[in-house]
């Protein structure tokens, strides 16, 4: 049975064309985005502050017991002498700022969209998220730290730089071929690239612990992450984690154990994260410095200082327009990178 006469039909309603007047697009209400959001460093390590934009700190170490056949043994009734005194070391890295720019016309701000409130609260918030991944990626850095320069005399501004992690990682090290440490706070010189074995793991693992770190993470590239699971897990069972399986009876589902995930070694136990954004440089994962460094890490020595929190600050109004800016200047500071090491120059 057909309508009635001028009754009000949605059918000419087509993808993109609201032919029937007042007719609102079903887009469920949702945007989904799947990018990855995962920050296992700068979510794992400390916040601190900042009062300058070259901000310093100490570290220190304990002597080495006496060794020898005299060792710490004194002669009774014997005078004494002062220990020969071991200063703090004094480093120091640089703040930088990082910022993500808005602007939403007023139009676009009153339209009723779907999947988000306004639009420009829908892009401030992914504006965020863009930038905690961006942190990410320069914190773990190879990028030595630098004052920068205004504009003027001659000079071209260049912005500061904060020196990420591999440029602090000198004490505990296993590198390719003509890599280099330099100093602390100074870009690293690569070496050539090798695959990783638990060969390479081992020693970082065992100098680590001489130097009195304790690290607990294993941070890696995904690549990465997928060869230590194939690394072989279990002498007595004698075949890697990768072909094993486990069934609990007859009745359940077989579960195949693919992957490591928490590796015990002589020195302690790591948890295994896979992190995205090492040795990211924007040309996209397959890049040969992806996944360059493996990092064992103890987060309590490591923390993000910051001289300007998180903010957005609203901008000056020009035009028919919101303009908002989101900024954060911040740098790295590592307490001891004693505490920590890295596998560097991996394929």
């Amino acid at each position: 049975m057909a309508a009635p006469t001028n009754t009000r039909l949605s059918y000419n309603v087509s993808d993109g064309d609201l032919s029937a007047i007042g007719i609102r697009e079903d887009l469920s209400g949702l945007i989904s985005n799947i990018s990855p959001m995962e920050t296992p460093f700068v979510s794992s390590i400390g916040k601190s502050s900042a009062s300058n934009t070259l901000f310093q700190w100490q570290t220190d170490t304990l002597t080495a017991p006496a060794g020898g056949t005299s060792g710490n043994r004194s002669v009774e009734g014997d005078d004494m002498t002062a220990n020969a005194p071991v200063e703090p070391v004094l480093l120091s890295n640089y703040t930088q700022i990082s910022r993500k720019v808005i602007f939403s016309s007023g139009t676009a701000d009153a339209i009723d969209w779907a999947g988000r409130k306004t639009a420009l609260a829908y892009q401030l918030a992914k504006a965020s998220k863009e930038l905690k991944r961006q942190m990410e990626s320069m914190l773990l850095g190879n990028t030595g730290k630098s004052a920068g320069k205004g504009a003027g005399g001659g000079d071209t501004a260049a912005a500061r730089a904060t020196a990420g992690l591999r440029t602090w990682l000198t004490s505990n090290t296993s590198l390719g071929s003509g890599g280099a440490n330099n100093a602390a706070g100074v870009a690293a010189t690569d070496g050539t690239q090798r695959a990783l074995t638990e060969a390479l793991m081992k020693p970082v693992m065992k100098s680590c612990f001489e130097s009195g770190g304790n690290p607990d993470t294993i941070l890696c590239g995904t690549a990465q992450k997928q060869t230590i699971s194939g690394f072989a897990s279990s002498v007595a069972v004698g075949y890697p984690v990768a072909q094993a399986y486990i069934t609990a009876d007859r009745d359940s589902q077989a579960s195949m154990v693919a992957a490591i995930d928490v590796y015990t070694g002589d020195f302690g136990s790591y948890k295994i994260k896979p992190d995205l954004w090492i040795g990211y440089d924007g040309t996209g994962r397959s890049s040969a410095k992806a996944g360059r460094d493996v990092f064992l890490l103890d987060a309590e020595y490591w923390d993000v200082a910051y001289l300007r929190p998180w903010r957005a600050e609203e901008l000056a109004k020009t035009g028919d327009s919101q303009k908002r800016a989101i900024v954060v200047e911040y740098g790295l500071r590592a307490k001891n990178e004693a505490s920590s090491g890295v596998v560097a120059d991996i394929t």
